[in-house]
């Protein structure tokens, strides 16, 4: 009987999005990353960290990351070309969340082991923090792997 390997991160992270969350308001889903080419590296899985600025996070306040595919390579399904209020069909291409600690400071939250389209996609993320993120110095950053099969 084989076993499944974490291969480890065959890389550094990279941030998928900066100015794009600055003063990203409460209940509103960012602006979509630059395309991210996963076609030749095939990697099935992503670690997001979340990066903000001193922020005063109310009770039960979370962040959402949305991976939006290209099936075909070039055209993506329909979203909103600007920040926007999260709507229900949004919903079907989130792919982790986290709560973020309730305190006034800078917070870090990982969302991990988030599967990834073996081609070409983007990336979004939602503010459900309860308050407008800062209006600086807040990332969303991006590390892909694989397992292998021995």
């Amino acid at each position: 009987m084989g076993s499944l390997l974490w291969l480890g991160y065959p890389g550094a992270s990279a941030n998928v999005l900066t100015t794009e969350l600055n003063a990203l308001d409460s209940t509103y889903v960012s602006v979509l990353s630059a395309e991210q080419d996963n076609s030749t590296n095939k990697y099935m899985f992503a670690d997001f960290q979340v990066n903000l600025a001193t922020l005063a996070v109310a009770s039960g306040g979370f962040v959402q990351v949305f991976v939006i595919p290209s099936v075909d390579g070039s055209t993506y399904p329909d979203w909103p070309g600007a920040k926007a209020a999260f709507a229900d069909y949004m919903g079907q291409y989130a792919r982790g969340s986290a709560l973020v600690q309730p305190t006034s400071a800078a917070h870090v939250v990982n969302i991990e082991e988030v599967r990834i389209p073996p081609g070409k996609y983007k990336i979004a993320l939602r503010n459900a923090c309860g308050v407008n993120f800062n209006a600086t110095t807040n990332t969303l950053a991006q590390r892909t792997y694989s397992g292998s099969y021995t």
